[in-house]
C-alpha cells in the first residue's frame, strides 16, 4: 500500500526530479569544466614538454620559416683522363677489378658546395646520367669513375646534382668531344 500513497504525493517527486537535475548539470560542470575558461594542463615543473610543431618546408636544425633553397650548381671546368694511382685509391679496390680501361672524370665547381656531411650528395651527371661512384675531393671539386670509354658519344654534356633535389642540376653545362680524352 506505500506505493499507492507515494504516487498520490506528487510535489514531493516534482522536488526530487528538480534537485536531481540540478545535482547531475553541477557534476558535469565539475567533470568538464567551464568552456569559458582556457584549460591549461597541469604539468609538474620537472616533466619534459610537449613537442613543438614544424611547420611545413620546415628541415631539421632550421628555425620556423627559414627554409634552406639550395641553388643550381654551375661547373667552371671538367677533366677526363685515365686513372692515375690516386684517383684508384679513392675509388677502391672492387672498382679497380672490375673496371676494364678505368677513366676518372673531374669537375671544378665555381662556388663551393657547402656542407657536404648531409643526407644528400651532389653527383655528376654525365649525358644526364647519375654517376652514383662520385667522390668530393674538396668543397669545389668532384670525381666520378669510369669502367671504361663506353659510356663516352661524340660529344658529351656534364653537369652535377644535389641526389633527390632536380632544382639544383646545373643550368649551364659543359660540354667535350671524345677526342678531347686524355688517353
Amino acid at each position: 500500500m506505500w506505493t499507492t500513497l507515494s504516487f498520490l504525493d506528487r510535489e514531493r517527486h516534482a522536488v526530487c526530479g528538480t534537485a536531481l537535475a540540478i545535482f547531475a548539470g553541477m557534476l558535469a560542470v565539475a567533470a568538464f569544466g567551464d568552456e569559458r575558461q582556457a584549460t591549461t594542463p597541469q604539468i609538474a615543473p620537472d616533466s619534459p614538454r610537449p613537442a613543438r610543431t614544424r611547420q611545413a618546408g620546415e628541415g631539421r636544425g632550421e628555425g620556423p620559416g627559414e627554409t634552406h633553397v639550395r641553388p643550381s650548381v654551375e661547373l667552371k671546368s671538367v677533366i677526363v683522363r685515365r686513372m692515375d694511382e690516386k684517383r684508384a685509391k679513392l675509388a677502391g679496390p672492387e672498382f679497380a677489378k672490375s673496371a676494364e680501361e678505368p677513366y676518372y672524370i673531374e669537375v671544378q665547381t665555381q662556388t663551393s658546395l657547402g656542407n657536404l656531411a648531409q643526407s644528400s650528395l651532389p653527383v655528376i651527371l654525365l649525358n644526364g646520367e647519375n654517376l652514383l661512384n662520385t667522390r668530393a675531393l674538396g668543397d669545389r671539386t668532384l670525381v666520378a669513375f669510369l669502367p671504361n670509354l663506353k659510356m663516352l658519344k661524340d660529344l658529351n654534356t656534364v653537369g652535377v646534382v644535389w641526389l633527390g633535389d632536380k632544382k639544383t642540376m646545373s643550368k649551364r653545362p659543359l660540354t667535350f668531344e671524345r677526342k678531347d680524352v686524355v688517353r
